[in-house]
């Protein structure tokens, strides 16, 4: 009979928090048993994974369960589990962490028009942002295997195209906010004519050996012009 049949088999409720005990949304459960039985489930926005009717480890054909939690391909939880009881709830930390980085120039001022790539072994990452500020949230940690070191890759959007303008290895182990220090800087250009007099109304661009004419602009009545965020390398 079907009473009898659910006998062996019960409810698992896992709840998935982050390094700051935050709910974590989209994360893949896979529990697999020893026997090859299988059964998924994905954390909705409160962090909640319920599976129903998993049978229980005494069976002959199931026994032993791992217990795999991943963000995309990387895997951030691990472990073997007994079902062996009506219900079983758990809360599980899981090493995601928040990350705001700010790109500022070397007059301390944030960058704006930027895109922020963290790429890892298994994770990659991209933001943009208008005001020179990213936010990443649920990180997996550089302390897990499938993750390691991150790049942290910056580009500027110029009126010829992104251009790089940072580029750094780091290793995120918990949640921070973190300035980011670009070679960038203010340069003053002045026009004049072969007698020293300014010339105004000029257009000026500028190029470097990765982007040419990335920006542009007209000198005014002094003959000058100024340009910031412009990379020294």
């Amino acid at each position: 009979s079907s009473a009898a049949s659910d006998v062996y088999k019960r409810q698992i409720k896992i709840r998935v928090l982050n390094l700051d005990d935050k709910p974590v949304a989209g994360v893949k459960l896979i529990l697999k048993s020893e026997g090859d039985y299988e059964k998924t489930g994905e954390s909705d926005k409160h962090g909640l994974v319920r599976l129903d009717r998993v049978p229980y480890s005494k069976l002959e054909e199931v026994g032993s369960y791992t217990l795999q939690l991943k963000m995309g391909k990387t895997t951030i939880y691990k472990d073997s589990i007994e079902i062996d009881e009506p219900i079983i709830s758990r809360n599980i930390s899981v090493p995601l962490l928040s990350l705001k980085l700010t790109l500022v120039n070397l007059e301390g001022e944030p960058v704006p028009r930027i895109t922020v790539r963290l790429s890892s072994k298994t994770y990659t990452v991209e933001r943009k942002s208008e005001n020179g500020t990213a936010f990443f949230e649920n990180i997996p940690s550089s302390e897990l295997e499938d993750v390691g070191y991150y790049t942290v890759n910056v580009s500027m959007r110029t009126e010829a195209g992104d251009m790089p303008i940072y580029s750094e290895k780091r290793s995120f182990t918990r949640s921070q906010n973190l300035s980011l220090i670009a070679d960038l800087a203010r340069i003053t250009v002045k026009v004049v004519d072969e007698e020293g007099a300014p010339i105004k109304r000029v257009k000026v661009s500028l190029s470097n050996s990765l982007l040419a004419n990335f920006t542009s602009g007209e000198t005014d009545e002094d003959g000058r012009i100024e340009f910031r965020n412009v990379p020294l390398s």
